[in-house]
């Protein structure tokens, strides 16, 4: 047995030896691989180098990747290209994408229940990258604060805050608005560069005060808003658009807003909430270009947002009524107000049952002084005789 058991390991030993020499000839073989892929990669690189694109100045290629960023997501759109997938596309684009700071200024984030941890964590990454741009975001809390059970979210709004100096552009769409307000009190920062934002309030009765510390603002979309409760720079915007405001509230608006170039008022309620004197007030909008009005239901009291309002700078309206005929004289009395607009061009009105006379005699209203009447849009129409 001791010959049979000394030849064994012989040949254990030498067959060990064979597998020590073949592996070692398999890592020498992985790593010329390894070094022929490396070259493959490196001749890849070159050839990429030579394309139109890659021989372009960096000012230049930052150009088209930032407007295909923004053209493709914007500050409101969660869909399309973002620079993480701009930087998956080859290894030049990824360092040049990493490395230029605009390229990351615009952001979507709707927060989830599942990955809340994992999008503070990119957030922040996210943030570092900005540099020191200005940078604008819609942040959508709806339904993470429905599933969370109302759960606060301080890490991503310390995060925001942290930033709020280089705020431009904002849409916030949350439940809990007092939460953002709470944070960026406490990190005691204005909004010195906010020009856009836009807020869905839900009919929310506590004071809205953000946007007080935006000395900048010109253009703000509010969407349910509680208007005698909103504080804001009116005195300095220019372009406005408001959902489901009443008659008082749009009045009130219109006599606070001096500079207002664009208006719009989609879902309007012909209620008033508080009588007001301002309905006998005298209102000179010298600047307003553009006036867009939505209405929910017609009855005299739509006639009261424009009455004793002169508009000379006026050049395009839309108006649109509910679907069932307006009061007699109605369609007269809202379109009276145009008659101190010489430079009307262009007046829409859709969505209305009239009878041609009442028709007739709301488009008297309309100037015909300047160069080029003012064209008449009736997408809609429901005339009765």
């Amino acid at each position: 047995m001791a010959p049979l058991r000394f030849e064994n390991e012989n040949t254990r030993n030498a067959l060990f030896q064979q597998v020590a020499g073949l592996e070692a000839e398999m890592a020498h073989m992985r790593a010329l691989l390894l070094q022929k892929e490396e070259e493959r990669l490196r001749l890849y690189s070159k050839i990429n180098s030579l394309s139109l694109f890659d021989q372009l100045p960096p000012e230049i290629k930052t150009e088209i990747f930032y407007n295909t960023l923004n053209q493709s997501t914007g500050c409101y759109d969660s869909m399309g290209v973002t620079p993480l997938s701009l930087g998956k596309v080859c290894h030049g684009w990824r360092d040049f994408v990493w490395s230029t700071p605009i390229l990351w200024t615009t952001l979507h984030i709707r927060l989830s229940t599942d990955n809340y941890e994992t999008q503070a964590i990119l957030l922040r990454d996210w943030l570092s990258r900005t540099g020191e741009y200005p940078i604008s975001f819609y942040l959508d809390t709806d339904g993470f604060l429905e599933t969370r059970d109302h759960s606060p979210i301080e890490e991503v709004l310390t995060l925001f805050a942290s930033v709020s100096a280089r705020w431009r552009e904002i849409e916030i769409s949350s439940p809990d608005l007092q939460a953002y307000f709470d944070v960026i009190f406490t990190a005691e920062q204005s909004l010195p560069l906010l020009t856009t934002a836009t807020v869905w309030l839900g009919g929310m009765e506590e004071e809205f005060s953000l946007l007080m510390m935006a000395p900048q603002l010109s253009e703000l979309h509010l969407y349910r808003p509680v208007l005698r409760k909103v504080l804001a720079p009116w005195h300095q915007l220019q372009v406005f658009l408001a959902y489901r405001l009443c008659v008082d509230e749009i009045r009130l608006f219109l006599h606070n807003a001096p500079q207002i170039v664009r208006c719009t008022f989609t879902n309007i309620e012909s209620s008033i909430l508080e009588p007001s004197l301002l309905f006998h007030q005298p209102l000179l909008l010298e600047h307003l270009q553009y006036l867009e009005l939505d209405f929910r239901n017609v009855n005299v009291k739509s006639t009261w947002i424009l009455g004793q309002v002169r508009l000379p700078s006026l050049r395009e309206v839309s108006l649109r009524n509910p679907v069932h005929p307006p009061q007699d004289a109605l369609p007269f009395r809202i379109t009276s107000s145009f008659q101190s607009s010489p430079l009307l061009e262009k007046f829409t009105w859709s969505g209305m049952i009239m009878t041609d006379h009442d028709l007739i005699q709301a488009l008297n209203n309309i100037p015909n002084s300047s160069p080029e009447p003012a064209k008449l849009h009736v997408p809609w129409p429901h005339f009765t005789q």
